[in-house]
């Protein structure tokens, strides 16, 4: 009898720990980085849009959150430094993950506060974290390039839906 309970006990252990893993796995922040000037804005504003959400202005940044494949996406579309920018930034992520978005999709430079401040709200709050760069280039046409990676972005994040079930 006491073996019996034990492995029943192990079993339940198991799949409790596998559960929060599951669980884990399903909410993650998608962050587009890189330096200035290089698309991260314009490249969500087309990803947000690809998504079936609606811009208001075509230059204004992004807040909302958007139902996709029956999951709740929250986007912040500005990041750049700067003390007032961070505050406005990090109130928005809390938001977002109040509203219980499974994913968020943000940008951040390549280094700085938003970067440390990313880890560590993902670190809080049980989300993975996804870098991806934009791709850039001095002569060719900008809309292009940014549409291309909208929809690498649209890949990555169908692909993460998913595989979420397995």
């Amino acid at each position: 009898f006491v073996k019996a309970w034990c492995c029943i006990f192990a079993t339940f252990l198991s799949l409790r720990t596998l559960m929060v893993i599951l669980k884990k796995m399903s909410k993650t922040i998608i962050v587009v980085y890189g330096r200035a000037n290089e698309g991260k804005t314009s490249t969500l504003r087309l990803f947000y849009e690809l998504l079936g959400g609606n811009l208001k202005n075509k230059n204004s940044d992004i807040y909302e959150p958007i139902i996709f494949l029956e999951k709740l996406i929250g986007f912040i579309s500005e990041s750049d430094p700067g003390d007032e920018t961070l505050k406005k930034f990090i109130k928005r992520v809390i938001e977002l993950i109040e509203k219980k978005c499974e994913y968020l999709i943000l940008t951040s430079r390549t280094k700085g506060k938003v970067v440390k401040f990313i880890d560590k709200i993902a670190n809080e709050h049980d989300y993975n974290v996804v870098w991806t760069s934009t791709t850039f280039s001095p002569n060719l046409n900008h809309n292009l390039i940014n549409q291309i990676d909208s929809e690498h972005l649209k890949k990555i994040l169908i692909e993460l839906i998913t595989n979420e079930k397995i």
